[in-house]
Order: structure tokens, then C-alpha cells, then sequence
């Protein structure tokens, strides 16, 4: 994720939101300023929260590589079920809430299929990097808004997808199609875009 996909901050509480601001932006790798964890740390704890300060503590020591994204998203998503920052202002909640309205009505027969399947039936294996070009151009085309798409690096590496998704913890009822944005992109995904390895792109939400 970048910093262009953030909401502007809060001015009622200025240095929270910078400091949620910076983790985010820096994901899944460590701030360029070490401080900025220990900082946010030592906010909460100023403000009596020193259980989300723990729980962060126990959430970042799971092993790599998801125990700090999960120890950060998950002290960021109670900063905001407290009300310490309004859920407007969360990084992704009006692109997740954007995306719902897009995915209302829509279903997988509106998707086009980008790399159809050779003379013979067979799936053709597309590059990272041509998987994740045409994964844009889907989303892009469909009016998806704030889908983060990027192919790693690596012999294991695959395309990484990340899905902006409404912070207030609600679900738009989509009449029985679309309940669950993250499912919702991965399904279009392996539509437009089908591969040999159905585990090409890896979806997350943030």
C-alpha cells in the first residue's frame, strides 16, 4: 500500500494519525524510523491502554513474515472500534465502502476473460508481472477503486493484491452475491485472469 491510498488524518488527534499512518504505509516491511512503533506504544500507554499496547507486543512476536502485519492491523482496528480515530478517516474504509457499491449487482458473467485458454483447452501460464498488468486492467475496468496490485519478487514470489475493505467492522448486503470483498476480487481474478497455479495471487485485505 502507499501513502497516496491513505485518507487525509484526523485533526482532532494529529499525532495518532500520523503514527497509524506511517505503520501502514510501511507494510509488510519495518518504518524507515524504528521510533515510530515504539512511539505509538508509548501514546497508548500515556492514554491508559496499556492492553492494546500488550497485545501488540504478543502479536508481533509470531513468526515471520505475518506476525507484525497482524500485530499492527490488529492494534490499528481497535484504535478505531474505541472511537481514538474516526473509521471516515481509516486508511481504506471509503475505497472498501466504494467497492461494495461496485460489486452491488455485479456478478462473474460481467467479468472478461483476459487470458483465455489455448486450442486445446489448457490454461496458458502468464509472467508475474503479465498476471499482475492484467489484474490492473480488470479492476481498473470493472471501477474498483484503491486494489493495490503488485508481483514479487522471488523464486516463491507471486502476485500480492490487497483489498481496501470497510473499517467499521459492517458488510453491505449485496443480495446474496457480494458479502465479502476480498472473496469477491479473488473470484474475479481467477476469471479474467485464469492460471495453471490457482494460487497465483495471493488477495489480503487492508
Amino acid at each position: 500500500m502507499t501513502a497516496s491510498q491513505l485518507r487525509p488524518a484526523p485533526s482532532r488527534d494529529a499525532p495518532l494519525a500520523g503514527l497509524t499512518t506511517a505503520l501502514l504505509d510501511a507494510l509488510p516491511d519495518p518504518p524507515a524510523d524504528p521510533a515510530v512503533e515504539p512511539a505509538l506504544l508509548d501514546y497508548l500507554r500515556e492514554r491508559g491502554h496499556d492492553d492494546l499496547a500488550a497485545a501488540y507486543a504478543v502479536d508481533a512476536s509470531q513468526p515471520p513474515p505475518n506476525g507484525r502485519t497482524f500485530a499492527v492491523c490488529n492494534v490499528i482496528g481497535a484504535i478505531y472500534r474505541r472511537g481514538l480515530l474516526n473509521y471516515d478517516s481509516a486508511p481504506g474504509h471509503a475505497e472498501g465502502l466504494a467497492i461494495e457499491r461496485c460489486l452491488d449487482g455485479l456478478t462473474l458473467l460481467d467479468v472478461p476473460c483476459l487470458n483465455p485458454p489455448d486450442a486445446n483447452g489448457a490454461l496458458r501460464p502468464l509472467s508475474r508481472a503479465r498476471a499482475a498488468a492484467l489484474a490492473r486492467r480488470v479492476l481498473s475496468d470493472l471501477g474498483l477503486p484503491g486494489v493495490a496490485v503488485r508481483a514479487r519478487r522471488g523464486a516463491r514470489g507471486g502476485v500480492e493484491v490487497e483489498v481496501p475493505v470497510r473499517k467499521d467492522g459492517l458488510t453491505r448486503d449485496s443480495h446474496g452475491r457480494w458479502t465479502d470483498p476480498v472473496e469477491a476480487v479473488r473470484a474475479i481474478l481467477l476469471r479474467a485472469v485464469a492460471q495453471p497455479d490457482p494460487d497465483l495471487f495471493n488477495v489480503t485485505e487492508y
